[in-house]
Formats: structure tokens, C-alpha cells, sequence
């Protein structure tokens, strides 16, 4: 099976900038870390202070949150 992984323009260039692109709204804020998800294209987006931008799948947000 092929990996349907959604990404639109602005996510393609996220993890380059300082910033959180315009579709990204913030839907957590957690201990020295922020998610976020892309209302153009669904993805999800992690933000912290030391490492920057990270693409997080379903899997790997959903640990998150238990």
C-alpha cells in the first residue's frame, strides 16, 4: 500500500522557517512544546523550542496525548 501522506505547498517548506505558516492553528500547547495542524492539508505539526519544526503522523501524535 502506498503512503497517502497529505502535505500541501506551505507544509512542504515548514520545517525551514521560524514560524508557523498561515493554514497551521494552534490546537495544543503542552510543556515547552506546541502542536499544530494544517487546516489546507491536514497534516500535524509539532513546534519546540530546542528542535524546531517536526511533521508528526497520527500515530505518533496520538501517543502524545496518552
Amino acid at each position: 500500500m502506498e503512503d497517502d501522506k497529505r502535505s500541501c505547498s506551505n507544509c512542504e517548506k515548514q520545517e525551514k522557517l521560524g514560524f508557523p505558516h498561515a493554514d497551521l492553528k494552534l490546537i495544543s500547547s503542552i510543556p515547552e512544546s506546541s502542536i499544530y495542524r494544517c487546516e489546507c492539508c491536514g497534516a500535524f505539526w509539532i513546534h519546540d523550542g530546542e528542535d524546531g519544526w517536526e511533521n508528526l503522523d497520527f500515530d505518533t501524535l496520538w501517543g502524545l496525548a496518552c
